[in-house]
């Protein structure tokens, strides 16, 4: 699979599914290799040998498929590669990197990611499971959007740093018309504070604050990883 493709892939982009089964009435499991667990509030929409998809009430995504190995995928042993790996397709797709981790799955190890993408005027979040399988890889994918009233997060946590002090201002640029001042510090990527990105991780992003709006997209994506990874078993056939 070449380098210009996997991200799409990996990124499971919500395609058109079949009238929806109750997954209740869905005993088999096609996808051989591995299994997990989606809790009832997943409904089972589409499923192939290579391809399982869930969605649930609030519309968000999950998706199973079985792929060729990525091109270009480091070692796992070598973290800051594979981070930096992750921010290049990322940005291919104007995203920006919100996590890149290596995590133990079943007997195995995977590769946990998530990133971030604007849909203005809200931000769109998806995480993935990244998980060898011999000369294939297994990716699960969670998709979600800010929904309804958009940017709470960012703003309760601007209050809350503006109250102790931690946020400062830059002046906008006097050569530039309508141009506004920017917080400081405010985006920047994870793991290299020099990277300039389109979409960028902001400060509002850290894990700390998910507990004030576990609502939010990346709230909610950082309880299901977890979830999931310790549901998966995998097999030889």
């Amino acid at each position: 699979m070449s380098s210009g493709v996997v991200w799409r892939v990996l990124a499971m982009i919500p395609v058109a599914v079949a009238a929806c089964v109750p997954s209740s009435g869905q005993r088999e499991w096609p996808v051989q290799g591995i299994r997990f667990h989606p809790d009832q509030t997943w409904t089972l929409a589409d499923s192939s040998t290579e391809r399982m998809a869930w969605r649930n009430a609030d519309g968000d995504d999950l998706t199973l498929l079985s792929i060729p190995s990525p091109a270009g995928l480091p070692s796992f042993e070598d973290l800051v590669a594979v981070r930096d790996y992750c921010r290049t397709l990322a940005s291919k797709e104007d995203g920006g990197l919100v996590s890149a981790d290596v995590v133990a799955i079943a007997t195995s190890r995977a590769l946990q990611v998530i990133y971030k993408m604007e849909r203005p005027p809200a931000y769109a979040y998806t995480g993935l499971i990244l998980v060898p399988a011999g000369d294939r890889h297994f990716s699960i994918s969670l998709a979600t959007v800010e929904r309804g009233t958009t940017g709470a997060r960012d703003a309760i946590v601007t209050g809350q740093l503006l109250q102790r002090g931690e946020l400062s201002t830059e002046a906008p640029d006097p050569s530039t018309p309508h141009a506004r001042g920017t917080v400081r510090g405010w985006f920047v990527d994870p793991y290299d504070p020099a990277y300039r990105g389109k979409v960028l991780r902001s400060r509002a992003d850290d894990e700390q604050y998910d507990a004030l709006v576990p609502s939010h997209p990346l709230s909610k994506l950082r309880r299901w990883l977890p979830a999931l990874q310790r549901s998966i078993t995998l097999s030889g056939g």
